[in-house]
Parts: structure tokens; sequence; C-alpha cells
């Protein structure tokens, strides 16, 4: 979540990747991005959760911060460590919040059955927490 995509290229069997563009690199590196911090959890029928924290780039642990939580729309879609141009969390984060984005089941890129768990039953069965 700490840079916005580049070209890069690899042999076929995806050795030998190097980057061929770097046009934030100067910019990114004034930013300061905290990179996500991944959590885990035990949610709703014993299953294990999965999200992240993001934290302003001058975190101080002694502070208090206010918590903005991102839920993912679909509700089948999910939060992943990379740099998203419509929601991205690191906007957030350094705006003075902590930031907690978690993958409810439903979320995709955790099997099947994840996704399936809360199908006709998006209200309820996606919560987090047990």
């Amino acid at each position: 979540m700490t840079k916005p995509a580049e070209i890069y290229r690899a042999k076929l069997d995806g050795s030998g990747m190097s980057e061929i563009t770097s046009l934030n690199r100067d910019l990114m590196a004034r930013a300061n991005l905290k990179p996500a911090e991944e959590i885990e959890w035990t949610g709703a029928l014993g299953r294990k959760i999965h999200g992240f924290i993001i934290k302003p780039q001058d975190f101080d642990p002694t502070r208090k911060y206010p918590l903005l939580v991102l839920i993912h729309g679909g509700p089948q879609g999910a939060w992943n460590d990379n740099w998203g141009f419509r929601w991205n969390p690191q906007v957030f984060a350094n705006s003075g919040y902590v930031v907690f984005a978690p993958n409810p089941r439903g979320s995709t890129g955790y099997g099947q059955q994840f996704v399936n768990e809360i199908s006709g039953d998006w209200a309820a069965r996606p919560t987090p927490t047990s």
C-alpha cells in the first residue's frame, strides 16, 4: 500500500524481474508512508478473519488517534496490500487517522467457501466479530 504501480519486466518463468519505470520514486520517498500491518482475529462461526491496520506517517504510539474503518464493497471483494487510486487507506491515514481495513466473511482471496458463507444473508453473516 506504499507504492503506486510501475512497469516491470521478467523472463517467461518469472525470474529476472526488474523495474522499467520509476515515475513516482521521488514523490513517494517524500511521502514517508508506513507499510500496512496485517492482522488476524477469530470472527463469527469461529472463522479466522484477516485485515490491515494503516497508521499515519508520523505515528506516535503514546497518542490517541481517531479510527476510520474502511469496509470494501461487494461484499465479494478484498483489501490487499496494493496501491489503490479510488480508496487509498494511506490518504486517510496521513490525514491523521488509524485506518482499519477488514476482510470479513464473503471477501475474495480466502477460498470459495469463505465467499459462499454469506450467500443469501449479506446483512448478518459478514460480521467480522463473533
